[in-house]
């Protein structure tokens, strides 16, 4: 299943918005422009990346909610969700909306109908959209949920924890690796299976399904599978780590410059990220097809900062590693970085803001992290600070007043050099004593004499 249209009515900080996500092998709909940044085939670069761009409170977190609440609302209302401020609050004076409306147009793939139910494949495989949908209405100072679509139907396999239909798993910007070893059959034994996925994205303390609490018997039970498991770990660590499935007391370990390490050894970043990529190969394998390949399963992934906790050399290389590494998953992120959004093509972007999504045509990609930030897609002004902006105007102030350089007026014309110093190369360089000029090194005694003792050799005639 992908998404390929979400519409949102007065949910948390939007007011109303529609998003067209990306997705594999998407084509134009009849009557359908061009898909942004298509090639003549009407294929994308990263096909199957969306990135949601915002400032704070714009409704980034709110997007990614809106996706999971409309793909499992067949199940909403039994899945162990607990509602929490959905409908869209006002000014105190305003009227205030009675309800929240999330919809969701999908695609199905073969692996979400029944068995001996796949319909003929269409030549577009856009061409045919199912509509998932959700409402919830304020009542008094509290939410509830109105009305979902049903759950009968091809939708009733949502209640099947084996069944391969309808992957969607969802990660919180609090995504919480633990050292204890999680029992995903406790967690399911709590909510369905459906809600357990994406419970990250609503439940601030729900714990990532650990490597080692299940990996382990996938070794013995089904080692092709296994082995399909951490290739696909590996490919996703890059080329900094190396994983090929060590077990030692109790814990994974990786390969760094030939060097193991047990996971719990590695920084926040690297765990943070193994943490919800081993999750989310859990999820995939415990649904995924009988006799498919892992990397074959199709569905959604939504990740809210997927830059957290990670240095900018990864930054820079995450979204496409994931995107290659699982090309048949259709990732929905959000990020604040720059350096993360250079990473991506226009036409993946979303901008949200107060008068709804943007989706711009402005090159993006290979552009620097300053570049990024001074362009419409975060609308910076500048990226200095404030009491650096005080003092460059200080100095600007002083320096107009200068005549010339052949002619200087004594302190404007410091004050002009003043500015361009600090313009070029920070506040230091104005404060910083005058460097010395540096002497000749002087050979040693011992070393000039051997140099005097050398004799050059003689050229050949």
């Amino acid at each position: 299943m992908y998404v390929h249209k979400l519409t949102i009515k007065n949910a948390r900080s939007i007011e109303e918005a529609e998003i067209h996500f990306q997705y594999p092998d998407r084509m134009p709909r009849k009557g359908e422009p061009p898909l942004p940044g298509a090639d003549p085939d009407g294929r994308r670069t990263l096909a199957n990346v969306n990135l949601i761009l915002g400032i704070n409170g714009s409704g980034k977190t709110t997007v990614l909610k809106s996706v999971a609440l409309a793909l499992i609302a067949p199940v909403l209302q039994n899945s162990g969700f607990h509602l929490y401020s959905i409908v869209r609050r006002r000014a105190v004076k305003e009227p205030q909306p009675a309800r929240a409306e999330v919809v969701a147009q999908v695609v199905l793939a073969p692996q979400d109908y029944p068995k001996g139910a796949v319909p003929a494949a269409t030549k577009n495989p856009s061409a045919k959209l199912h509509a998932l949908a959700a409402t919830f209405v304020r009542k008094g100072t509290a939410d509830t949920i109105a009305r979902t679509t049903s759950d009968s139907g091809v939708w009733r396999q949502m209640y099947d924890r084996e069944s391969p239909a309808f992957l969607v798993v969802g990660y919180g910007a609090t995504r919480r690796v633990t050292s204890q070893n999680t029992d995903p059959a406790q967690l399911e034994r709590r909510n369905l299976i459906r809600y357990l996925r994406v419970q990250g994205l609503f439940d601030e303390g729900h714990p990532l399904i650990p490597l080692a609490s299940w990996l382990p018997a996938m070794e013995t039970g089904n080692p092709g599978r296994w082995k399909q498991i951490v290739d696909l770990i590996s490919l996703a660590l890059g080329d900094d780590y190396k994983f090929e499935g060590f077990f030692v007391d109790g814990e994974y370990q990786v390969e760094k410059s030939g060097v193991r390490l047990p996971m719990g050894a590695l920084s926040d970043g690297y765990r943070a990220y193994i943490g919800w990529v081993g999750d989310m190969l859990y999820h995939i394998c415990m649904g995924a097809p009988s006799g498919a390949k892992l990397v074959q399963n199709r569905g959604v992934v939504l990740v809210d900062e997927i830059d957290l906790h990670l240095h900018p050399e990864w930054q820079r290389r995450v979204i496409p590693l994931l995107a290659k590494t699982f090309p048949n998953i259709q990732f929905i992120f959000t990020t604040h970085s720059p350096i993360v959004v250079g990473s991506v093509e226009w036409s993946n972007i979303h901008v949200l803001s107060v008068d709804g999504p943007i989706q711009m045509s402005e090159a993006v990609s290979g552009l620097s992290a300053e570049q990024i930030l001074l362009s419409p897609y975060f609308g910076l002004e500048t990226t200095r600070s404030d009491r650096k902006l005080e003092e460059l105007a200080a100095l600007e102030s002083k320096a107009q007043k200068a005549v010339s350089p052949a002619e200087p007026a004594g302190d404007a014309f410091a004050a002009a050099m003043d500015y361009m110093r600090s313009l070029t190369l920070g506040t230091e360089a104005i404060n910083a004593p005058p460097a010395e000029p540096r002497r000749a090194v002087r050979a040693s005694p011992a070393r000039a004499k051997r140099a005097k003792t050398v004799k050059p050799k003689r050229e050949a005639k």
